[in-house]
């Protein structure tokens, strides 16, 4: 069923210190390749929100979704923090990502990220349209219209740096994908 309203974008953003190191790395990356410069993030899931939509209600209910009664270091809005292993770039043609750094979840992480997904779709309803996005977790370093080959190089060229062999993530935002994109509630 798909649902008329605003797309959004649901991310996974990594914890400040990462967040920093990242945020340095896409700035890098996009001032050589020409591409934009964005917030790192992995994409949790993919919805639409119906028009005049109650953001604090809709991030209030979430936090309450993601929450983990009782447990120390709780995230914020309430997120379960997760650290995900990173195991080298990838690059494929999906929409226009250039390439990314593959992240490689457990059975157990995994299941976290299915879970985190379906307090997704319980906060939001059925008819808000949630759903996990078509391909594998990862965080994207580079965006831009480059030749397949070009993808390859610029994989083959670009060190990864070793403080990022593992990233814990601590946030949930909403975004909506579109050029100069802005979570939904800043």
């Amino acid at each position: 069923m798909t649902v008329e309203g605003v797309p959004c974008a649901w991310w996974l953003v990594p914890e400040a210190g990462r967040h920093e190191r990242l945020s340095r790395w896409i700035g890098a990356l996009a001032a050589l390749h020409g591409g934009p410069v964005f917030e790192p993030h992995l994409t949790l899931a993919l919805s639409t929100l119906p028009e005049g939509v109650d953001v604090p209600d809709v991030r209030a209910r979430l936090a309450a979704a993601v929450a983990v009664p009782g447990q120390e270091g709780a995230a914020d809005e309430g997120l379960q923090p997760l650290t995900l292993n990173t195991v080298g770039l990838g690059h494929d043609p999906h929409f226009f990502r250039a390439f990314h750094l593959r992240m490689a979840p457990s059975q157990a992480e995994r299941q976290t990220l299915a879970a985190q997904v379906r307090a997704l779709h319980g906060a939001l309803g059925p008819a808000w349209d949630t759903r996990p996005p078509a391909f594998a977790p990862h965080v994207s370093l580079a965006y831009g219209e480059w030749t397949e080959e070009r993808r390859r190089q610029q994989v083959r060229d670009t060190p990864i740096d070793p403080e990022l062999a593992r990233i814990r993530f601590d946030t949930l935002v909403g975004v909506r994908p579109r050029a100069g994109a802005r979570t939904l509630d800043r």
